[in-house]
């Protein structure tokens, strides 16, 4: 039988170098993406970004009440529920790189009482925080083109 050795050392340095810049170049542009799909494609439509979970649960009558006689000059209205009243809340997104990936969330504590339904709001998840969520389609393959067009720009980058 023949046996032929074939040395990978330079591949296998070359992959790792093509890892790291892909990393950072997917970071650069992570937030803006998982922004776009997550705030402004699902929960300012009043939908969960959490596969399965659908609508957000309706306001309670005397939120959309107070909504009606008050809220109306900020332009909040009733439907959808976006969770959007001064834009606060949703504007504390973002998107941090860890050594294992991306953390995603939210600062506000507001957001985690909506996700969690805690005080007096329902449940209406914002992120899939627990083990067997996950991102709805849309969003997966929202992240999938975007991390294939930042690897295909650092091969092409290390192609000229």
């Amino acid at each position: 039988m023949a046996k032929v050795k074939v040395d990978i050392r330079g591949l296998r340095k070359q992959l790792k170098g093509i890892r790291n810049e892909w990393q950072k170049e997917a970071s650069k542009t992570a937030e803006p993406v998982l922004k776009k799909a997550i705030i402004e494609e699902n929960i300012l439509r009043g939908k969960s970004p959490v596969q399965g979970e659908g609508r957000f649960e309706k306001y309670s009558v005397s939120y959309r009440w107070l909504i009606r006689a008050r809220l109306s000059s900020f332009g909040k209205r009733a439907t959808p529920v976006n969770l959007k009243l001064s834009g606060q809340m949703l504007s504390t997104f973002s998107v941090k790189e860890i050594s294992k990936g991306l953390s995603i969330g939210f600062s506000d504590i507001i957001a985690r009482y909506h996700n969690d339904g805690g005080g007096n709001l329902p449940e209406r998840r914002l992120l899939p925080t627990r083990p067997s969520e996950r991102f709805n389609r849309s969003i997966n393959m929202s992240i999938k083109g975007w991390l294939e067009s930042s690897l295909k720009k650092v091969i092409a980058r290390r192609g000229r």
